[in-house]
């Protein structure tokens, strides 16, 4: 040991034995220069390298370093140990052997790689399928996409489809594609799609895309869309799975989704959704009216180079239709919306100031003809007035509150807003509406602008948004603002007291307690944030925040949410031509970007179109929120927040009345 650069080697009287022994030493430069004076020797050194190697005292890694020693000496006895060592009890060595026969391609070594291949262990298997590939061996086909029954791993999946694909003996895999495991006919239909000069037909793909198996009925379906001209088979798959099957699998949503996304160009396909969406009576088909609202989220996101005509034309017949659903109904305003589309403004007016429509609809339709409208009817003024009223639900007030900040009033309705609506705003729903003022230049509309916000809540605004609200009108204003805007200030450079004041609360709050506010229409998180398998999607999973942040972050999180933005949650201001949209960014293509600004608000906008992207230095998530609850539940809302870990037992369940952590959760049987 006192020898670490192996000097030692040079000396004459070194038998065989110990320079196999010296691949076990523990001198990375000793074991290197050993086994480069190994592979230099003739075929008297391969006795005690596999003495090494059968050595039950010889650590694997040694035993593998022997294996390779063998490899790179190269003899015919070296390659029969090696041959040995495919059976060897331990798995390393096994795998060691696998990698050296295969770039051997050692054909003597056939059976006993087949034998390894039926091996338990996947990562043995998986091994000498890969060999089995190198090795050029086309009897091997057979048993490569048999062993596809046996397997459970992506990785296994792949070493065997691979080794099929470099095997290429299209005669068994059209064999196998008939065999009776769908995993084999899996492994034997992606290899053939793969190989060089393939036979497959569609003939052989279609009746794979109605297995019962969801796993091989998706292969297919990823294989046919390398063939679009194979289209006609994936219409007659979809329309029976849209109309004859009762209940889908998750992953049969997948495969329908996929299907129809791949191929939304074709025109047989377009059809095929026309026709689902609107062609049939209702009553005809018990499943299409409960699925017509995920065909619409499909259509929103599908890549077109021109939406179809067929479908704007359907999307407003929808959206004023009340033979539909409302859950279709919203559906087809948000693919309206989402695609940026025009040609509903007349349908879409006319719901907002329909009295017998829900206000779910009106104010739907309301976000989407906002920057449209010319003027605001004073019954839509009404009604936004009642829904941003404090008895509203929350979400209603959100949705009225954004509408309202994107209609275009005139100076009298700005007045009546500003001291009706501005006056008793809060963190929710002022941030919203404030941008409907910054279009004006009245003196007299400015003045009861500054007046309302003198009043807001504290923590509702800061310096930055009253800034921008303030920008087009004229000095007067602006200096009356200076005491609001020197306030708010102030209110910045004393966040750290904020969040010392509130430190006491991070203990002594009660998790069930903690979850209803979360849910609540006070606190309104679980709008935008998800626990577990509830809540919604616009800003980050929440489940297991206790375990990757302090409490000291989430109440700050909490209180000042434009401090920090959580990275793949940032806010974005994205220009395109006089419009500027502001949301995260839910979806991307190399031809559209789509933008989440609001529960189920989105909006797709093409890349060509698009004229700038900067980050928005306003998160999406309102201030002030902390201050809409009393000190009793923001101290169970932390206690909640804090207590999430991932763990299942936090979720909404009775945990008995023996479980200890029934004292700590605040549920109760």
């Amino acid at each position: 040991m006192n020898d670490p650069l192996g000097n030692f080697l040079a000396r004459a009287d070194l038998s065989l034995n110990a320079f196999a022994n010296l691949l076990a030493d523990p001198r990375p430069k000793v074991r290197a220069r050993a086994l480069e004076r190994i592979v230099k020797m003739d075929e008297a050194i391969v006795p005690p390298l596999a003495a090494l190697i059968a050595d039950p005292k010889t650590r694997a890694v040694a035993k593998c370093r022997a294996i390779w020693a063998l490899h790179r000496q190269g003899s015919e006895p070296a390659r029969i140990e090696i041959r040995k060592a495919l059976a060897h009890r331990s798995r390393e060595v096994q795998i060691a052997a696998a990698r050296s026969t295969g770039l051997a391609k050692d054909q003597a070594a056939i059976q006993a790689v087949l034998a390894g291949l039926r091996s338990k262990d996947a990562a043995v298997s998986r091994e000498m399928a890969t060999a089995l590939g190198f090795m050029g061996c086309n009897n091997a086909t057979g048993p490569l996409a048999d062993a596809a029954a046996r397997s459970a791993d992506a990785h296994h999946d792949h070493a065997l489809i691979h080794s099929l694909i470099l095997l290429n003996v299209p005669e068994i895999l059209q064999q196998k594609l008939k065999a009776k495991n769908p995993r084999v006919q899996r492994a034997a239909l992606i290899a053939l799609d793969q190989v060089k000069d393939s036979p497959l037909k569609q003939a052989d793909v279609t009746p794979l895309l109605h297995s019962a198996d969801a796993e091989l009925s998706r292969a297919a379906l990823w294989v046919m869309t390398h063939h679009p001209d194979w289209a006609e088979g994936v219409v007659a798959y979809l329309n029976r799975k849209v109309l004859l099957d009762a209940e889908w699998s998750e992953a049969e949503t997948a495969t329908v989704r996929e299907a129809l996304t791949v191929f939304a160009e074709n025109q047989a396909a377009q059809s095929l959704m026309t026709a689902w969406l609107d062609g049939r009576p209702l009553h005809t088909v018990a499943n299409l009216e409960a699925r017509r609202p995920f065909l619409l989220r499909v259509m929103a996101r599908v890549e077109v180079k021109r939406f179809p005509n067929d479908w704007q034309t359907l999307l407003g017949k929808i959206s004023g239709n009340p033979r539909f659903t409302e859950a279709t109904r919203l559906a087809a305003i948000h693919v309206i919306q989402s695609r940026a589309l025009t040609g509903a403004d007349a349908a879409f007016l006319k719901i907002s100031g329909d009295a017998q429509a829900t206000p779910t609809l009106r104010l739907a339709a309301l976000d989407v003809v906002a920057p449209r409208m010319k003027t605001v009817p004073q019954a839509v003024a009404v009604f936004l007035q009642k829904q941003t009223s404090a008895k509203s639900p929350a979400t209603a007030r959100a949705a009225a509150a954004r509408a309202m900040g994107r209609l275009p009033w005139n100076d009298a309705q700005l007045k009546l807003i500003a001291a009706q609506t501005l006056a008793s705003a809060d963190g929710l729903t002022l941030p919203l509406v404030l941008p409907a003022f910054e279009h004006s230049n009245s003196v007299a509309v400015g003045t009861a602008m500054v007046r309302a916000l003198a009043s807001a809540p504290k923590g509702a605004l800061n310096e930055a948004q009253v800034a921008g609200a303030l920008s087009a009108f004229p000095a007067e204003v602006k200096a009356a603002a200076k005491p609001l805007l020197a306030k708010l200030k102030l209110a910045e450079a004393e966040q750290g007291k904020r969040l010392e004041a509130l430190a006491p609360l991070l203990a002594g709050g009660d998790v069930g307690r903690g979850r209803k506010v979360f849910f609540g229409q006070k606190a309104i998180c679980g709008t935008c944030h998800t626990i577990g398998k509830d809540g919604g999607h616009l800003g980050p999973d929440l489940t297991s925040i206790g375990a990757i942040r302090s409490g000291r972050d989430i109440l700050e999180a909490i209180v000042f949410p434009n401090a920090t933005q959580v990275p793949g949650h940032e806010a974005f201001q994205v220009k395109v031509g006089e419009a500027v949209y502001v949301g995260i960014v839910a979806d991307e293509t190399a031809t559209a970007l789509t933008l989440r600004g609001a529960p189920g608000v989105e909006v797709r906008l093409e890349r060509d179109t698009i004229e700038s992207i900067t980050p928005s230095p306003i998160s999406l998530m309102p201030a002030g929120l902390d201050r809409n609850l009393t000190p009793a539940e923001f101290r169970d809302l932390l206690a909640f927040l804090q207590s999430q870990n991932g763990e299942q037992w936090l979720q909404p369940k009775p945990l008995g009345k023996k479980d200890l952590r029934v004292r700590d959760s605040g549920i109760r049987e």
